[in-house]
C-alpha cells in the first residue's frame, strides 16, 4: 500500500512562491541597471505611493511602532514559546502545533520585511546614478575629478552663504532657531518642486515625522531614517533645529527611490538651497559645508584650514552641531550603554548594510556627495 504523499499547505506555497519572487527581484536588478530603472521610474510609483498614504494617515511613525512590537515578541514571545513547550512536553500533538504556528509566523514576518525592502530599497540601490541620469553631458568633465582649488572656492562658496543666512533665520530669545509648525508639509513641497529639471520627484508626498524614541536615535548618531517597510520618512525630534529641515528632505528623497546616502544629501541640498525659504537654504548649506569642508582639510595645509575654519562665523559654529552639549552631556549620563558604544554599532550595522547592496566603500560612500556638489557647482549652476 503506497503512503499518502503530503502536499504542501496553500499558505507554504504563497511563501515559498513569494521567496522565490523575491530572490528573482534582487538577481535581476543586481545583473541589470536597466531593470532596476525600469522598476522604480515605472512600477516603484504605483506600490510606493499607496503604501506611504495609508502609514500617513497615523500621526505617529509606523515603522517604529513595528520595531517595539518585533522587540517585545523577541523579549516576551521567546521565553513565553519556551514555557509553553516545556508546559506541552509530554503532548507531542500540541507541542508539534505550538511549533508550526510559531514558524509559521516567523516566516510571514521575514517576508514581509524582505519583499517590502526589496520593493522599496534593495532595487533601487541598483539604478543608474543621479548624476549619470540627470548629467550625462557632463559624464567627462565629471571624470576627470576636481582640483583642490576647485574644492576650495566651492567651500568659500558654501561658507559665505551659510555665514549670510545664519542672520536671516528666526530665533528665539536664546538664539535658537525657530522651526515652523508646517515644516514638514514644506519640506515635501521643496523636494516635489524639483520636478520641474528632475521628473520622479512629481507626484504626492508623505509627510515627515518625529520618532517618539529619539533619545535612543540620538545615541545611535541617527539624525533620520526611512522605513521601507511602512514607506515613511522619520527624523529626529531631539537634534538642532538646523539640522532638521535638510534631514526632512533627505528622508524623503528616499521615498522617491534614492536609496544612495551621498544622492539622497545632495538632493536635500538642492531642495533645500532652491527653496527661497532662509530657514530650509542655511540647513541645506550647512549640510554641505561640513562635507565638503571635512573633504577640503584631507589636502590643505594647516594654514588654509585656519582661514577656512576662521571664515566660518559664530552663528554658524553655534548652528552646525547634531545635538546641544546639554543634551550630549545627559546621554552620557545613561548607564544601560554607552553612547560611543552605541554610535559605533550603528555606523558598523550602517556599512555592513550598505556593502551587502553593493555600495562597496559602505557608509563612507556619504563623502561622495562632495563630488555631486562640485559637479552641480561647476557644470549645472
Amino acid at each position: 500500500m503506497e503512503k499518502t504523499k503530503k502536499r504542501l499547505s496553500p499558505w507554504a506555497i504563497v511563501l515559498i512562491s513569494g521567496f522565490a519572487l523575491c530572490a528573482v527581484l534582487n538577481i535581476l536588478a543586481w545583473i541589470s541597471t536597466g531593470f532596476a530603472d525600469f522598476y522604480t521610474d515605472n512600477i516603484f510609483v504605483y506600490i510606493s505611493v499607496p503604501f506611504s498614504f495609508l502609514t500617513s494617515l497615523l500621526p505617529f511613525s509606523f515603522g517604529e511602532i513595528l520595531i517595539i512590537i518585533g522587540i517585545l515578541i523577541v523579549l516576551i514571545g521567546i521565553p513565553t514559546e519556551i514555557i509553553f513547550l516545556i508546559k506541552y512536553r509530554k503532548n507531542r500533538e500540541k507541542r508539534s502545533r505550538l511549533l508550526k504556528g510559531s514558524a509559521l509566523f516567523l516566516c510571514w514576518v521575514i517576508f514581509y520585511i524582505l519583499l517590502t525592502e526589496t520593493l522599496n530599497c534593495f532595487i533601487q540601490y541598483h539604478c543608474t546614478t543621479f548624476s549619470d541620469k540627470y548629467y550625462p553631458e557632463y559624464a567627462e568633465q565629471a571624470a576627470q575629478g576636481y582640483t583642490v582649488e576647485q574644492l576650495t572656492e566651492l567651500c568659500d562658496y558654501i561658507i559665505d552663504n551659510a555665514n549670510e543666512l545664519s542672520e536671516q533665520v528666526e530665533r528665539d530669545e536664546n538664539g535658537e532657531i525657530i522651526i515652523p509648525e508646517n515644516a514638514a508639509e514644506l519640506a515635501g513641497e521643496y523636494v516635489r518642486a524639483l520636478a520641474e529639471e528632475y521628473p520622479r520627484f512629481g507626484g504626492w508626498y508623505t509627510v515627515p515625522k518625529d520618532i517618539a524614541c529619539s533619545r535612543t536615535m540620538s545615541k545611535l548618531n541617527l539624525q533620520g531614517i526611512y522605513f521601507p517597510f511602512t514607506m515613511e520618512a522619520n527624523i529626529n525630534k531631539d537634534m538642532r533645529p538646523s539640522r532638521k529641515p535638510v534631514t526632512m528632505c533627505h528622508e524623503l528623497a528616499h521615498t522617491k527611490g534614492f536609496i544612495l546616502e551621498d544622492e539622497a544629501g545632495f538632493i536635500s541640498y538642492l531642495a533645500c538651497i532652491n527653496s527661497g525659504d532662509a530657514l530650509f537654504m542655511y540647513s541645506g548649506y550647512l549640510c554641505a559645508l561640513n562635507y565638503s569642508v571635512n573633504q577640503l582639510f584631507r589636502y590643505v595645509s594647516e594654514e588654509e584650514k585656519i582661514r577656512i575654519a576662521q571664515k566660518i562665523g559664530r552663528t554658524v559654529y553655534y548652528d552646525n552641531t547634531f545635538l546641544t552639549e546639554e543634551y550630549k552631556a545627559s546621554l552620557e549620563k545613561d548607564k544601560i550603554i554607552k553612547t560611543e558604544t552605541a554610535a559605533k554599532v550603528s555606523d558598523k550595522a550602517m556599512t555592513a548594510s550598505l556593502k551587502l547592496n553593493g555600495v562597496s566603500d559602505g557608509k563612507q560612500s556619504y563623502s561622495r556627495i562632495v563630488d555631486l556638489l562640485l559637479e552641480y557647482y561647476y557644470y549645472v549652476m
